[in-house]
């Protein structure tokens, strides 16, 4: 009984997300589109500056996974479209990561890696969304000098089974710790709710969003207190395997 009432909650959830997500879309088409046309202009213009001509190509480069993202976004139903292609999990963290710490946040930036790892097959744009989501939280959560960790390794049958979606699998996990005051335990069973935030300026829609990229994945997003103090929020990816 419990976990029908909790699917037909989720269902809910997901439907009221996927209207708001189509809604905030739609309105973020027509201001795009003028920084667009405005970087371009500029991208002439400093073409013959070589000190800041590869500005506007980085900033173009963005605004095209934006138009991407959005596009996604106006065909959102139930599950968000996924384009999946093979890719190395670690130079997206390191980008995400480099565009965290370029983004001033006072924080000391962790890799905590397993080399061994293979390409995980799943849509790189929507995965940069997710990992830049927790990561710049974990950011924004951690104290001027904090430290914020970003692991990786793999759980599988052998391994910790209770943990796994699926007890069959193998999954990737990628797990973002911080040093902030962590989440009251009364707040936990609402963090992926959309709306739901404990930000002065946040939105609440970062990691409902998150959860739906990563489910439509076959995965899950999960909150654990870390053991210090502060907050674990772990991704679990399927391999593809066979």
């Amino acid at each position: 009984h419990d976990r029908a009432e909790s699917a037909a909650h989720e269902a809910q959830l997901m439907a009221s997300l996927s209207l708001m997500v189509r809604r905030v879309a739609h309105e973020l088409q027509n201001p795009l589109s003028g920084i667009k046309g405005a970087t371009q202009l500029l991208a002439r213009r400093l073409s013959k500056t070589p000190d800041f001509a590869e500005f506007p190509g980085v900033i173009l480069k963005e605004l095209e996974r934006l138009e991407r993202l959005i596009r996604n976004m106006l065909g959102y139903g139930a599950e968000p479209p996924l384009s999946r292609s093979p890719f190395n999990l670690h130079e997206l963290l390191d980008e995400v990561l480099w565009f965290v710490a370029n983004s001033g946040a006072p924080v000391k930036l962790e890799r905590d890696y397993d080399p061994s790892l293979p390409d995980v097959c799943a849509d790189r744009d929507r995965m940069h969304q997710v990992f830049l989501n927790l990561i710049r939280n974990a950011a924004e959560a951690s104290p001027p000098d904090g430290r914020v960790r970003v692991r990786t390794t793999t759980l599988g049958p052998w391994g910790e089974r209770e943990q796994l979606p699926d007890p069959s699998r193998t999954y990737f996990r990628i797990e973002v710790e911080d040093e902030g005051e962590g989440v009251a335990e009364a707040d936990r069973a609402r963090l992926f709710t959309p709306f739901y935030t404990t930000k002065r300026s946040g939105t609440g829609l970062g990691l409902a969003i998150s959860y739906q990229i990563v489910r439509a994945h076959d995965g899950v997003l999960r909150y654990r207190p870390a053991p210090s103090h502060g907050s674990v929020f772990m991704v679990l990816l399927p391999m593809e395997t066979g």
